[in-house]
């Protein structure tokens, strides 16, 4: 079924109050790494604007990042518990359109927290090189961590577990590929290499604090990479568990 404005709409905003309604969601993807940016810039004001040109793209990444992959991953396993899962794919709209929903008001739900934390960076004295490749970011970005999300909801029984899971890929990745921190061992850094977070947070440095732009093209097909082989298998997985997804 196709989804139509009259129907995708209403999804939309069903989806955005969902994410809104989130404390856990919000703590962890907006007023943690909020916080965590205005105290690191306090920490090293009198150090010049280089500390915070080089976490401020890290914590937004770890902002789509975790918004992405919580946004889907909760949802779908609190769906998959109380039995709304059987319910959407019973329904006139299908899943399809919920799915879609979803993604778009993750999409508007990262954009604004993401806009939020630009502006405090903006006013402790980050000063962006280019704009433009920012939307493109997080589109990406959200797509590829959603898809985590996606995976992690179709293995777990509960929002909680869910969650859990979720934050246990999440935290040891964000570490590793400098969302928090970026003196690590050189090991960390080979090995972070492979990793989306650290693609996505090369990306964003590339855009806001770099002169050179050779470094804003190269993480985009390994993050749409990302987001095709975790969102086959999470479809895949939903699909031969629980037929949700089927026609």
């Amino acid at each position: 079924m196709s989804a139509s404005p009259a129907v995708l709409g209403p999804l939309v905003l069903a989806a955005a109050r969902d994410l809104l309604r989130n404390r856990v969601l919000l703590f962890f993807t907006f007023f943690g790494p909020l916080a965590y940016l205005t105290a690191f810039a306090v920490l090293f004001s009198t150090a010049g604007p280089g500390p915070l040109r080089a976490s401020a793209p890290g914590l937004l990444g770890w902002t789509i990042a975790s918004s992405g992959s919580l946004g889907v991953a909760v949802a779908l396993a609190s769906w998959r518990r109380s039995g709304l899962l059987g319910q959407i794919r019973r329904s006139p709209a299908g899943w399809r359109p919920v799915l879609l929903a979803r993604l778009l008001a993750l999409c508007g739900h990262t954009a604004w927290q993401a806009a939020v934390h630009l502006a405090v960076a903006i006013a402790l004295g980050l000063r962006p090189v280019r704009w433009w490749p920012l939307p493109l970011y997080l589109l990406v970005g959200t797509l590829a961590f959603a898809a985590l999300g996606l995976l992690v909801g179709a293995l777990t029984a509960s929002a909680d577990r869910a969650a859990a899971v979720t934050m246990l890929i999440l935290i040891p990745m964000g570490v590793a590929s400098g969302a928090f921190i970026t003196e690590a061992p050189p090991w960390v850094h080979a090995l972070a290499a492979l990793l989306p977070m650290r693609q996505q947070r090369n990306g964003l440095l590339a855009a806001l604090s770099e002169a050179d732009p050779a470094g804003l093209w190269w993480p985009l097909p390994g993050l749409l990479g990302v987001a095709a082989v975790l969102g086959a298998a999470g479809l895949w997985l939903c699909a031969r568990r629980e037929r949700v997804l089927s026609p």
